[in-house]
């Protein structure tokens, strides 16, 4: 069983409460390294993946041990890093110094442990951490049927220990000024500003705390988590991943986060994605991924229309950033806890792409944009430079889905006489105000059923059908296409295609354009209505 969740969420949600603050000391841990192994792991396959999956448990259990043994539990994991709290309960002192004492032993953990044989090489691993006290405030959000649930921390603890990371070396602990005078009498340290860097610590620490786990209820786990994944036995494999961040450059007080929350769900049920609700020094954003655990030949698709319907129908801006690249797609953590995410460049650039981009737009890289042009508009916006990336990266700019067109076939139409007649025969009825019924055309793909139809539709819309029997211009029929769509999986949906286009809509055009185009098309459909009723 994974522990995805932290259990203080489902404790207290299982006793109704989704929602609450508590003061805190932050600690924010960045491991570095795994990027560069993914580059190299992944030439070797499945074995690769298995030999990342066994680095990365080998390099965060230690490391997520230390903050339990010193009564801390990880409240959020975001790839290489993760964020835990020490909850404030006696003293404050006491728990500074089990705070500190756990960011140590971090480092002292991580330092032992920096290099990793494998079959494909040395790899080494460094980390940096950040301490912060201040609050912990965190939520539950459920959809409106309950049967998805999203959680989050936020406040100055957890904000305050990644802005302190941010300022750490390789192998340093950094800490706030207000956590830095809890502990100043106790540890020593170089001055930096509004922070300090931790040089030394007393000989003799706080001992470690037993670890004790309360029980998992994984009907509720569930909820949060697709149950698939939580008992899910392999560690990790190289898929083709698609990273989505979005980033709410607007704040949002409880009641406007729980509205944007649900137009999210609404769009996950129709595109589906992992998603991810996170709170840092750089604001809200959420974290889908599509590729995994589960993956769908559209899976590109579906996230760039789930991020412009976002964008055009939540009612406050937003900023996405999407690639589309191989990346390592597994569990990170240890027993005590675990995130299921993906390693690799295409991660760590998306997340560069939201820190960069501009409010309202989304951008794109390379591998994205060539394989979504042929049905979203896509402009070229430049090469740009990136830290974590030593060549500039080229950017491009989603703007919108374009209109679907009918497609165009060339050449005669041959060896389908016989099929032709029937579908002529079968539409007769119409001729005498009767319905025909349903005719279905079936067969394996490309045997050649849509151009079938399609020669059909094209000749019965001719004055005069030329064939077994024939339809005159005064009972020419109406012929409607209603499309179905492989991803919006709607009621009613293939009509809405329909009407859309009899109507002249277009998600291109103005309202007002649009709105003058659909009272054009009624005026005229009004006008050949005979029955005045009707009209």
């Amino acid at each position: 069983m994974h522990i995805l969740t932290p259990p203080y969420i489902l404790e207290n949600y299982a006793a109704g409460c989704s929602s609450g603050v508590f003061p805190a000391v932050g600690l924010y841990v960045d491991v570095t390294g795994f990027t560069a192994m993914t580059d190299i792991l992944l030439e070797h396959g499945q074995h690769g993946a298995e030999v990342m999956a066994q680095v990365i448990r080998q390099a965060f259990a230690p490391l997520i041990s230390a903050v339990y043994e010193q009564g801390g539990w990880v409240a959020v994991h975001a790839g290489d890093s993760f964020t835990a709290l020490f909850p404030i309960k006696e003293g404050v002192i006491g728990t500074a110094h089990r705070a500190l004492t756990a960011a140590w032993r971090v480092q002292e953990r991580a330092s032992a442990e920096a290099n990793y044989s494998t079959p494909y090489g040395e790899f080494y691993v460094t980390v940096k951490a950040g301490l912060a006290l201040g609050e912990a405030q965190w939520g539950v959000i459920a959809s409106q049927d309950q049967r998805r649930l999203v959680c989050y921390f936020s406040g100055s603890a957890v904000e305050g220990c990644a802005a302190a990371e941010h300022l750490a070396c390789p192998g340093q602990v950094v800490v706030e000024m207000n956590f830095w005078k809890l502990v100043a009498d106790w540890a020593s340290a170089k001055e930096m500003g509004t922070y300090a860097c931790i040089i030394g610590m007393p000989v003799e620490l706080p001992i470690s705390l037993p670890v004790v786990m309360p029980d998992f209820d994984i009907s509720l786990a569930e909820r949060f988590i697709p149950f698939d994944l939580l008992t899910q036995s392999y560690t990790g494999e190289f898929r083709q991943v698609v990273f989505l961040f979005v980033s709410l450059r607007q704040a949002l007080d409880e009641t406007g986060l729980q509205r944007f929350m649900q137009h999210v769900f609404e769009l996950q049920d129709r595109y589906g994605g992992l998603l991810k609700l996170l709170f840092g020094d750089k604001g809200a954003h959420l974290l889908l991924i599509w590729g995994a655990p589960v993956a769908y030949e559209n899976d590109l698709e579906r996230a760039l229309n789930f991020i412009l319907e976002l964008r055009a129908g939540c009612g406050i801006p937003v900023t996405g950033a999407l690639t589309y690249r191989i990346a390592h797609a597994g569990f990170i953590g240890s027993e005590l806890s675990e995130e299921y995410a993906g390693y690799g460049r295409g991660v760590n650039l998306a997340a560069r792409f939201m820190i960069a981009s501009g409010d309202g737009e989304i951008w794109l890289d390379e591998f994205a944009a060539r394989k979504a042009r042929a049905d979203f508009e896509i402009d070229f916006y430049g090469q740009k430079a990136f830290r974590g990336f030593s060549q500039t990266q080229p950017v491009y700019l989603l703007r919108r889905r374009k209109e679907a067109t009918e497609i165009a076939y060339y050449g005669e139409l041959v060896g389908r006489r016989s099929e032709l007649e029937k579908l002529a025969e079968f539409v007769q009825p119409l001729l005498h105000d009767q319905c025909p019924g349903a005719l279905v055309v079936w067969g394996d793909a490309g045997m050649g059923k849509s151009r079938l139809v399609h020669e059909f539709i094209v000749q019965v819309r001719k004055p005069a059908f030329s064939g077994k029997n024939e339809f005159h211009t005064a009972h020419l029929p109406l012929v409607v296409l209603a499309q179905t769509d492989a991803i919006l999986r709607m009621a009613l949906n293939p009509f809405r295609y329909w009407l859309r286009r009899y109507f002249g809509i277009s998600d291109v055009e103005s309202a007002a354009r649009n709105r003058s185009s659909f009272d054009n098309r009624l005026d005229d459909l009004i006008s050949r209505t005979r029955d005045p009723r009707l009209a």
